[in-house]
């Protein structure tokens, strides 16, 4: 069976979600992909963990790199298939995954970038949202739409508009898709493709004044629209802040 996707993983220190993340690959229905991790040179056991995949794993490398992006794009420079997908440590796929992504092997020339529906989990996998809608340009200008691990990039994407830029630490993807800009051909499935867990750096305030930033630089919006909706994600994540508090108190309380 020929490999059709290339799933990269970028690791630092990932020793407590890496398994599950990786047996998510070993459960797949179809395994024609393979995987490359890219590590941060973890001090952890993720790379023992990593050894216990050999089947899996097909390419690793493990040296000091300025982020995530810089990780996702030493990944693209090993790929050798013609789709790319990107998992966090942290996440994990659905058993259809792969299978879901399959309907679009074979047609490179008309379908650039492929996304399902992903998952949002607390820490103890309860779904607590879900996320990932088809593809709309004229919305997606103004906000990101899609999940990067619920999305499958053709190749030749980064052969014609390059890698992402490292100088960015959230919203690297986001960047990637403004600079394809309208002409971005998207295949979109409603299925649930992957599981990506809630929180880390891109529920901070750093990520509304990166989006903000990477609209302002790719003139997908004007600046007083920009400002509009960095101001409605500032409210939105002291909202989710405030209700995980409250939700925090009460259960205390009851536990009284």
């Amino acid at each position: 069976m020929i490999n059709q996707i290339t799933y990269i993983i970028a690791t630092y220190n990932s020793a407590t979600t890496l398994k599950r993340c990786l047996e998510s690959f070993v459960d797949q229905e179809l395994q024609n992909f393979t995987v490359v991790i890219v590590d941060g040179g973890s001090s952890d056991s993720t790379i023992s963990i990593v050894k216990q995949y050999p089947n899996i794993v097909s390419q690793f490398v493990s040296e000091p790199d300025s982020g995530i992006y810089d990780a996702f794009n030493k990944g693209v420079l090993l790929a050798k298939t013609p789709w790319v997908s990107f998992v966090g440590s942290d996440d994990y796929l659905t058993p259809i995954a792969t299978t879901i992504f399959s309907e679009v092997f074979g047609q490179e020339d008309t379908v650039d970038y492929a996304t399902g529906a992903v998952q949002l989990v607390s820490d103890d996998e309860s779904i607590v949202g879900l996320i990932g809608e088809k593809w709309s340009w004229k919305r997606c200008r103004k906000r990101m739409l899609v999940a990067h691990v619920g999305s499958l990039h053709n190749m030749q994407l980064f052969n014609d508009h390059g890698l992402f830029d490292t100088k960015l630490k959230i919203c690297g993807d986001y960047d990637f898709l403004l600079r394809v800009g309208r002409k971005l051909r998207v295949f979109h499935s409603g299925k649930i493709v992957a599981s990506m867990s809630v929180g880390g750096i891109s529920n901070s305030f750093k990520a509304p004044f990166e989006s903000m930033k990477v609209k302002l630089n790719n003139k997908s919006a004007s600046f007083v629209v920009a400002i509009l909706f960095f101001l409605a994600d500032i409210f939105s994540i002291c909202r989710r802040r405030l209700v995980k508090r409250v939700m925090w108190k009460i259960r205390s309380c009851r536990n009284i």
